[in-house]
């Protein structure tokens, strides 16, 4: 559950300029000093239940003035010259009433911080009203809505000390110049106790002391939770708290605080997100870098010469990397796949033709010989005939008488030398 916040914290009369130009907005102050913390696209939705008229330096010096405040001008510089409280929750409260930054606020936060301007006049205004308020405004500008309101610490009861007097009624002094203190018999200080006096004056012990002393604090808080948190849904957070007030400062340092421990968390989640994408880069980078000295192994191994097609099924695209970045696209698989089994199939047939040429080669060396032998043996048979016939011509002269036949080879040979001779030449 969301809890309550109630902050206080005293100031000086040299802030009331700069925490004029903060509360209210002045254009040179957004522009030089706060940008950082106030969204000024929404600084027109911010509300204001009581503005100033003059400044705040001019609006503390009408309410001194008209509260008839004493001691306005013995105000020193290290001394409380009005005070800051905020009151508000955490943004969880405020987006369960229906909240959304930069849209009109709904009625139940308006509701929200209208009850607490009025616990707050009931609690530091004077005697119940805003005469004391210097301004009070509710601001939807920064981070988490919040009511601000300033005012200056008057009282009209007060106790104060008795001081020794001489018989003329003058102050005694001591040796070092100081006022003596009065004192009854037992030795206890004296006070004198002033009530409902028309003279008042701006003393933030006795305001606060009016209202409990040490214990203020924490009855604020109860009644604050009684009248207010319980209504609207918020817890009273540590109660029966007796520590000092929280400034704003230290309030928005506490807020500050816990966004810090928000964003260290977010910080450290971010930080495991990266730490996992550098793994996933490094381990793309890996896989790049191989497939790199793979394309450039293959290109060694395959250069010059017609792809397997193992080989080329084992060529698979690679993954994209971060970016984009890829080494080969489907596409471009497919297409050199393509290319290369049409360029397998024309090896395939080469191989395939030349594996016939030599077929047809060593059938023609082994028919070679038998052709050789057919041509030796027409030849033979040739020579054969020609044998034949002087065979049958010696037989045939065997069988003849000799002297026959040399009669009749002789007159063969006069017949020769016959021709021979009718055939010469003439004288």
């Amino acid at each position: 559950m969301s809890s309550q916040v109630v902050r206080v914290q005293s100031f000086g009369k040299g802030s009331l300029g700069g925490i004029g130009q903060e509360v209210e907005r002045d254009e040179r102050d957004l522009m030089e000093h706060r940008s950082g913390d106030i969204d000024k696209a929404r600084t027109h939705m911010n509300e204001f239940f009581k503005h100033t008229r003059n400044g705040m330096y001019g609006e503390w010096k009408d309410i001194c003035r008209d509260l008839n405040v004493s001691n306005a001008d013995r105000i020193k510089k290290n001394m409380t010259a009005f005070e800051g409280m905020v009151i508000t929750s955490d943004k969880a409260f405020f987006e369960n009433l229906g909240y959304i930054p930069g849209q009109e606020p709904p009625t139940a936060v308006r509701k929200f911080f209208q009850d607490a301007y009025d616990f707050a006049k009931q609690e530091i205004g004077f005697q119940g009203t805003d005469q004391n308020i210097l301004t009070a405004s509710v601001h939807y500008d920064e981070t988490t809505p919040h009511l601000q309101l300033y005012y200056v610490p008057v009282v009209d009861s007060w106790k104060e000390k008795v001081y020794e007097k001489d018989e003329f009624g003058k102050v005694l002094k001591n040796q070092n110049g100081s006022p003596v203190q009065a004192r009854d018999d037992a030795g206890h200080i004296l006070y004198e106790h002033v009530q409902d006096s028309e003279t008042r004056r701006i003393n933030r012990a006795q305001f606060w002391e009016n209202k409990g002393g040490k214990s203020s604090y924490s009855r604020m808080q109860d009644r604050f939770y009684e009248q207010i948190s319980e209504k609207h849904g918020l817890g009273r957070g540590e109660k029966g708290s007796t520590k000092e007030h929280k400034t704003k400062a230290q309030w928005e340092m506490q807020q500050l605080e816990e966004q810090r421990k928000t964003m260290v968390q977010e910080l450290a989640r971010k930080g495991q997100e990266l730490l996992e994408i550098d793994k996933l880069i490094e381990s793309h980078s890996k896989k790049e870098k191989a497939a790199k000295v793979k394309i450039e192994r293959l290109d060694g191994n395959f250069k010059g010469r017609v792809l397997s097609a193992r080989e080329l099924d084992a060529i698979k695209p690679q993954a994209t990397l971060p970016g984009g970045i890829g080494l080969y696209r489907v596409d471009q698989i497919n297409e050199l796949k393509k290319t290369s089994y049409a360029a397998i199939r024309y090896k395939e047939r080469c191989v395939d033709l030349d594996k016939r040429y030599k077929t047809v080669e060593a059938e023609n060396a082994r028919l070679r010989p038998k052709m050789n032998f057919r041509e030796r043996l027409a030849e033979n048979r040739e020579l054969s005939k020609e044998q034949l016939e002087l065979h049958q011509l010696r037989a045939v002269k065997e069988q003849i008488p000799k002297p026959i036949w040399e009669s009749a080879a002789a007159q063969a040979a006069a017949l020769s030398r016959s021709i021979s001779h009718s055939h010469g030449p003439s004288r």
